[in-house]
Order: structure tokens, then sequence, then C-alpha cells
């Protein structure tokens, strides 16, 4: 409990900035107007871009549980949904470009589906990988669109394809690590020589290095078996589209609730921009990312009264309503976790 207390200390005045940044945006923007705007949602649209959000946390559910499926793994859907959710939280407001999910979510559901480390963690480290092949042809696809029909500054450009690029590494080198895990297994024990005299104050270096090895070949043997069957690969990675697809709709429909139009381009940008930008270390990249949104909304020839608001909205449902309901799994994980202990 000191360790959490001593970390919402931390994590509070950060929170706090960038409430502060949005503050700022919406004085400069005019207040009065945002609030005129707000007057006039559309509640059935926005009504119906929640409802595209939690669809798609049930699809990325579904996903998860099929891939379990390929290695014969016996996981209960109602420990899964509360171990989702509790990574979601993570995804939400750490500062961790929306992967700190990967070794929560392996860590409960080994402990909570009891269930071997390497096995979970295949599991995991497969569905995250399976996310990054339709992001990337989203990125691409997107700043196709953006490029055609924008007259954009050589710098704006440039960044925006150094931000597509360094996803697309990112994504590609993630699968080919669960593919081809030597090179990870040659990382993992670079670590370990490096921090050999703080690890040689808990445990022998070489219990610990045959530790690491045996969990990189369970891990690998999973994840090979995993993404090496079609079977379970194509509905998984179908899904993963679905899930990528719906995000994309949910910030559509916000637009169409302010009775406003918007490029699947703008909205492809915005989704990788605002990914990158979870990186910031402020809770879920707060200002940052609603900065960020106005500036390529506006871009695309929507007011900036309006881009504010579309963007406020938008993390109303991504940022807030989904913080608030994925906490509940962490609280759920985290009891079953010290009622195991």
């Amino acid at each position: 409990m000191p360790r959490m207390r001593f970390s919402l200390r931390k994590m509070l005045p950060l929170f706090l900035l960038g409430v502060l940044i949005i503050l700022v945006m919406a004085a400069y923007t005019g207040v009065g107007d945002i609030l005129s705007i707000l007057r006039d949602v559309d509640i059935r649209f926005y009504l119906l871009a929640i409802g595209a959000q939690i669809v798609a946390i049930l699809v990325w559910l579904t996903k998860w549980k099929i891939l379990t499926n390929a290695i014969n793994l016996d996981a209960k859907t109602h420990r899964m949904f509360p171990i989702l959710l509790s990574g979601i939280l993570v995804n939400t407001v750490v500062p961790s470009a929306r992967v700190g999910d990967i070794p929560l979510r392996a860590y409960m559901f080994s402990r909570i589906g009891d269930i071997s480390p390497d096995k979970s963690f295949a599991t995991v480290a497969a569905d995250r990988a399976l996310d990054g092949i339709p992001l990337v042809m989203i990125i691409f696809f997107a700043l196709a669109m953006v490029l055609l029909t924008w007259s954009l500054p050589l710098y704006i450009i440039l960044l925006l394809s150094l931000t597509a690029v360094l996803i697309a590494f990112v994504a590609i080198t993630f699968i080919y690590v669960c593919l081809r895990p030597d090179p990870a297994r040659r990382l993992v024990m670079w670590f370990i020589q490096r921090l050999r005299r703080i690890i040689e104050r808990f445990r022998p270096i070489n219990y610990v290095e045959e530790k690491a090895e045996d969990f990189m070949k369970g891990f690998s043997r999973g994840a090979r078996t995993i993404l090496r069957q079609k079977r379970y690969v194509a509905p998984a990675l179908t899904l993963s589209f679905v899930y990528w697809l719906l995000v994309i709709v949910r910030m559509y429909l916000v637009f169409l609730a302010l009775d406003q139009t918007i490029s699947f381009g703008a909205i492809g940008i915005a989704i990788t921009v605002g990914l990158v930008l979870h990186a910031v270390p402020i809770p879920g990249g707060l200002g940052f990312v609603e900065g960020a949104y106005v500036l390529i909304f506006s871009a695309a020839g929507v007011p900036p009264q309006v881009s504010l608001t579309a963007a406020l909205l938008d993390r109303g449902i991504s940022f807030w309503f989904t913080g608030l309901i994925s906490g509940s799994g962490i609280v759920w994980s985290g009891h079953k976790l010290f009622k195991e202990d």
C-alpha cells in the first residue's frame, strides 16, 4: 500500500498538468463556443460511439480467447475478461505507448488462470503481435490519403512519415521476436549480465540465467505454436482488423454527433499520433493527445472549436469512460491475487 500511495503522489501532479493543458486549450479556443457546441451534440450518435468502444473491448477478448485455444489452454472467459480490463487500464493511464499491458496481463493470467508463465506470456505476446499487422496497414493507408489530399509543410510530412515508420518497425520487430526468439533471448541474457551485481544480491546469477533460458524456450514454443496455426490465427487476425476499424468508427461517430464530417485519413493519423503520445510521462498522454487531435482535425478543415470539442468527446470515451470500466477489472483481479497470497 505505501508503494501504491507513492505512485499516486507521483502521478497526481502529472495528471493535473494534463488537465491544466486542456483547460488552457479550452480557454484559448473559447469555453463559450465549446459549451454551445456541446449543447447541440446528437446523443444518439455519441451513445453509438460508446457502444463501438464496448464492442471493441469484447472483440479483443474474443481474439485473445481464440489464441489461448491454439495451445489448448482451458482458460475461463469470466476470468480472462477482468484481466484484459486490467491491461486496458494500464494502457489507458500509464505512459507506455499502449504496450504496458503485456507483462501485467501475462502475470495475472498466469496466477489467476493457473497457467505456466511462458504459455501465459506467449498468448499475450501473440495477441499484441497480431494487433500490429492491421495497425501498420491503417497507418500507411491513412498517411497515403493525407499526403494525396492535404497540402502540408515538408516538416509535417517528414514527421508523420517518421511516426508511421517507427510504429511499423516496432510492430514488425515484435512479430519477428515472437517467431524467431533467439535475438530476444540474447537481449535478455545481455540485460542479466549488465545487472549482474544487483541480481546477485538476491539470487545466484546462474540460477537466474537458467530460469530465463527455460522461460524463453517455453515462450518461444508457445508463441510459434500459436502464430503458425492458420486455423486460429486467421480468425484472430480478422478480429484485430475489426478492433481497429471499431476504433476508427468510434471517432467518426463522435464527429457525426457534432454534425461534422471528417476524412478517414485524418482519423487514422490522429489514432497513430495519439498512440505514440501515450508514451509521454503523463497519464494517458492527457493534454498532449487532445492537443495533437486538435492540430490534426484543424488541418483536415474542421474549425478549431469543433476540433477541440471532438477531441474532448472522443477522449471522454477512450480515456475517461474506458478507464472507469477497466478499473473494475483491476479491482477484481487484485482481489483474486490477494486471496491466493
